[in-house]
């Protein structure tokens, strides 16, 4: 892979200015905890929150890319459970021109798969309403709705966006890129690309 001179991360979600804004920096501050090449290159990071899956499409679709200057990311929910050997562009069900596998990344099944990877960090978060048990899988990808059963292992009390960005802060990256094989993933591709 060639070094690009800044790399755009367009990533689903967001809601309204305000909480892209609160993401953004949460998601920066997850990464760069997470990989010291991605910390000592953050200005050549730009993370995007685009709203909706088809508008996070859209943009990536839009954007104007140079291989030379600019490498462009895709990040969005599988919304179910994928193998790791099939392409995210395959299971996306998309035809990019000029857009290879590298550029293409998931969140399996949701950001919260992501969150639940660290149940320490949830407990500290919720305190006594946190249940851990409610959380049985190790393989955090093959949970069905990892945002319904966070939910539930916290009494209803996650706020998506608020908590996510609080929690994305917190959580020890190091046991979600082990727990969660596509993360893994985005963290390798980064890394590859800023160093």
């Amino acid at each position: 892979m060639v070094k690009a001179q800044e790399v755009r991360l367009y990533i689903e979600g967001g809601g309204n200015a305000d909480s892209r804004k609160k993401l953004r920096k949460s998601f920066r501050i997850f990464l760069e905890k997470g990989d010291e090449t991605i910390k000592r290159n953050r200005s050549r990071l730009q993370i995007i929150f685009c709203g909706s899956k088809t508008s996070t499409f859209e943009d990536f679709q839009k954007a104007s890319s140079d291989p030379i200057t600019t490498f462009d990311l895709l990040l969005v929910d599988s919304d179910g459970s994928k193998d790791i050997s099939q392409g995210c562009l395959q299971y996306l069900g998309l035809k990019l021109k000029g857009v290879d596998e590298s550029q293409c990344h998931l969140m399996v099944q949701e950001m919260e798969a992501w969150l639940i990877s660290d149940t320490e960090s949830l407990r500290r978060f919720y305190g006594s309403k946190f249940k851990k048990k409610v959380i049985r899988k190790s393989n955090v990808e093959q949970i069905d709705q990892p945002k319904e059963a966070l939910k539930k292992a916290c009494q209803n009390d996650y706020h998506e966006i608020d908590d996510a960005a609080s929690l994305l802060e917190i959580v020890d990256v190091a046991k979600v890129r082990q727990a969660a094989p596509h993360c893994e993933r985005l963290f390798q591709t980064l890394t590859e690309k800023m160093n």
